[in-house]
């Protein structure tokens, strides 16, 4: 037993005073607490708050590439299920290999690959080809909803289990759809994206729930990119954002190739629509038809406008505060390109003021992913530095925004992030994600398919971020003179070079700061500084605070190597273990490390109550009860 009796009456005051009780929650804090660890395996995600969590409780900002083909291929006679020929596609008897693409987006870093999904592949109507729509596959066990699995389920369920194994996430998109028994097999080639989900899309999100229920290591992203009510027009006001959550009459864009000029006339509320229209269903009803099978998984819904705007976002889909997803597990995505004006949301190099500040301000209440981001002109000079705001900003400012770029292809400007299928070496374009990652030390400091330092050469990192070492030393430079000595490091140094081993690291942790003043401000405050032995602070490292078994909150380390975290939810662990303690996990580049953390310093108490009990905090609640 804990010391249950005097245990309880000195969290209940403590809590009181430290103003944990009866306050509202901390809303925009990246912080997490135990009860807020995704559940399942050895890797899953939920969502806490504004912050993606891990199994662990720890945050996770995901960053990652969407896939090309898995889309459209199933849907065209012999085209298979993927554009990359490395991958070899599972059988009813074998598993399929997917190991060159993973290893290609291993060396990215990457944590999250966006899985583009075709609704009507996944149901196998509407003439899909038989090597799509064979049937006879098994029925995963936690399946409640299908009675048979078709060719191109089992292969996106095979495909799902690769990524995870490799620990990656996967966001399932519902990204083509058609209404009725049309077939969309490719869009802008005679078969455009249409509007909105409708009637199909009830059963496909009620088969890809089910067929996942098991998985805790997927987000679903709940449609693509919403135009309603059509797409010559924003839909960025109350008749677009009302369409978006409740569904409407939207124009059928199946086939026509001409976006500029609705193929008919569809008064949003026409019912029954007229010819060359249908009944649009909204993202409410999607949530309500994924809930109805899987209440864990994460979703991601987007706006009107091609998931352009986030202005309505909160109002629309937190109405008054309250999520209208009953397991409140809603993240907000939105998508970008370059140049300015390619997406209907200010594109500007900075993450501060693209989409006019609503991407920050949005994520200050939920986690936000820009699941698509890429530069048509196949150009790095505007999408790098907006990356590095974006990376910059969830360091600083307690905002978990996530990035995935468009796409993980060699087409020609597709606009395409790599150059080889078989190394996932970078484009032009690409290389302002794959240097973003390698520069803040996501992606390995060096790998065995391309030259990592020779593609970043011309990519600065941002100040205040760790690059990992090149792949070779760099050419011995003069020292200077001995009247001018260096100036003393106020950022991270760089890491060893690749083959010296990890640098071992020390952690320096301050009292648990609580402010008793029931008048006054009160926080209850977790602080720690990471530095490599020998001297010179770690930014942007992640450090776990816990007390005794119980894991606290997750906090990445600023360029001074100071990380900090508000303990308050979690005061009477701490009382418990009289103290707590932070850990490092470490990598190939430093070794793990960790630090105690005395119980509390109040304004005033002594942090020891063996020192002076009358003013220690323990003594202060003493004379309180």
């Amino acid at each position: 037993m804990r010391r249950m009796f005097v245990f309880a009456a000195v969290v209940a005051a403590v809590l009181l005073m430290a103003g944990v009780l009866g306050l509202p929650g901390n809303v925009g804090q990246t912080t997490t607490s135990a009860g807020c660890a995704a559940p399942g395996g050895s890797l899953a995600i939920t969502i806490c708050g504004n912050t993606f969590v891990n199994q662990n409780g720890q945050p996770v900002v995901l960053r990652g590439v969407n896939t090309e083909g898995t889309q459209y291929d199933c849907a065209q006679s012999g085209a298979g299920f993927y554009d990359d020929p490395t991958i070899t596609p599972s059988t009813e008897s074998s598993p399929g290999d997917y190991s060159t693409e993973i290893d290609a987006m291993k060396a990215w870093g990457i944590n999250v690959v966006r899985v583009n999904l075709n609704e009507e592949c996944w149901l196998g109507i509407n003439g899909v080809p038989s090597s799509t729509s064979q049937s006879g596959y098994a029925v995963p066990a936690g399946d409640t909803y299908d009675k048979t699995v078709n060719a191109y389920m089992h292969e996106m369920g095979s495909y799902v289990d690769a990524l995870n194994a490799a620990g990656i996430y996967a966001e399932l998109d519902l990204h083509l759809n058609a209404p009725g028994d049309e077939l969309i097999s490719d869009s802008g080639n005679g078969d455009y994206q249409n509007p909105l989900p409708e009637s199909n899309s009830d059963p496909f999100w009620k088969s890809v729930a089910a067929y996942f229920a098991d998985d805790p290591a997927v987000i679903f992203g709940v449609f693509n990119e919403p135009f309603p009510p059509n797409a010559s027009v924003s839909g960025d006001n109350a008749t677009g954002w009302d369409c978006d959550l409740n569904g409407c009459t939207v124009p059928d864009y199946t086939n026509t190739d001409n976006y500029n000029s609705p193929p008919a006339n569809c008064p949003t509320t026409a019912s029954p629509p007229p010819s060359g229209c249908y009944a649009g269903e909204g993202m409410k009803q999607m949530i309500d038809d994924i809930r109805e099978y899987n209440t864990t998984a994460p979703l991601l819904v987007g706006g009107p406008d091609w998931a352009g705007d986030l202005d309505q976002w909160m109002s629309t889909f937190y109405p008054n505060g309250v999520s209208i997803d009953p397991s409140n597990k809603l993240a907000a995505s939105v998508h970008i390109y370059f140049p300015e004006g390619s997406t209907p949301c200010s594109s500007t190099e900075s993450v501060t003021t693209t989409c006019n500040g609503d991407v920050v301000s949005v994520a200050k209440s939920v986690p936000v992913v820009i699941d698509e981001v890429g530069d048509m002109s196949c150009s790095s000079s505007n999408l790098y530095p907006f990356l590095q705001s974006v990376d910059s900003e969830d360091a600083s400012s307690s905002v978990d925004i996530g990035y995935v770029g468009w796409s993980w292809t060699t087409y020609s400007c597709d606009p395409n992030l790599i150059t080889s299928w078989t190394t996932g070496a970078p484009s032009t374009e690409g290389a302002a994600e794959y240097c973003e990652l390698w520069n803040i030390g996501v992606a390995p400091a060096s790998n065995s398919l391309f030259d990592a330092s020779t593609t970043c050469a011309g990519f600065s990192p941002t100040p205040g971020s760790s690059p990992p070492p090149p792949s070779s030393p760099p050419p011995p430079t003069s020292p200077p003179p001995p009247s001018s000595p260096p100036p003393a490091p106020t950022t991270s140094p760089s890491p060893p070079a690749s083959g010296s081993g990890p640098v071992p690291t020390s952690i320096s942790a301050s009292p648990a700061l609580l402010s008793l003043d029931p008048l006054g401000s009160n926080d209850f405050t977790l602080t720690a500084t990471l530095t490599q032995t020998g001297g010179g602070a770690l930014a942007g490292q992640v450090l776990d605070f816990s007390a005794g078994s119980t894991p606290i909150c997750s906090a990445t380390t600023d360029p001074s190597g100071t990380a900090s975290c508000d303990g308050s939810a979690d005061a009477s662990d701490i009382i418990a273990a009289d103290g707590y303690t932070v850990t490092y996990a470490g990598n190939s580049q430093y070794q793990g490390s960790s630090g105690t953390g005395a119980l509390i310093s109040a304004s005033g108490a002594s942090a020891n109550a063996a020192e002076d009990p009358s003013t220690s905090v323990l003594g202060i609640v003493s004379s309180l009860l």
